[in-house]
């Protein structure tokens, strides 16, 4: 489907790897002077319309491009498959008391494997049903809808930005 070869895949991935591994530090730091709900909005709709032209997009250069967007939304805030990153840990920290953020960061590891455990079978019984796209198209659907749910749901706590 997406015509490139397995080491051109390996390759892919490898740089979507290092451009995550590059701007995960600078993310971090803009979260730390403007705050954690932006940063980890930049993942929350990066990585679900990455999502959507990760199946729609074929050959080498295309999905080169696609999957190092994706990298930048998972710099940003630990989105896409993660649980956690830096901004999300930062908001805990802010937002948690810290008797209780290991738990906060427990309970959300849990949600997400809980919704990730049957995801793959799911994605591969639409794949197979209907057609190859539709999970990815799916996931990027439930992926803009719940970063719809933090913006609203989500309030960062004040912060005195420092100079």
């Amino acid at each position: 489907i997406l015509k490139i070869t397995p080491t051109q895949l390996g390759f892919i991935t490898s740089i979507a790897g290092l451009v995550q591994m590059v701007l995960t530090l600078p993310s971090g730091m803009l979260s730390d002077k403007y705050g954690r709900k932006n940063n980890i909005m930049v993942s929350r709709v990066v990585a679900p319309v990455t999502q959507y032209f990760m199946a729609a997009v074929s050959g080498f250069g295309p999905y080169l491009l696609v999957r190092s967007f994706n990298s930048i939304g998972l710099a940003f805030g630990g989105g896409g498959v993660q649980a956690g990153g830096s901004a999300w840990n930062a908001l805990i920290a802010d937002i948690v008391p810290s008797e209780k953020r290991a738990t906060v960061n427990g309970a959300i590891g849990t949600l997400t494997a809980v919704v990730a455990a049957p995801s793959s079978v799911i994605g591969g019984w639409l794949w197979e049903t209907f057609y190859p796209q539709l999970p990815f198209q799916l996931s990027a659907v439930v992926g803009l809808v719940a970063a719809a749910v933090f913006w609203l749901g989500v309030n960062e706590p004040e912060r005195a930005i420092e100079e």
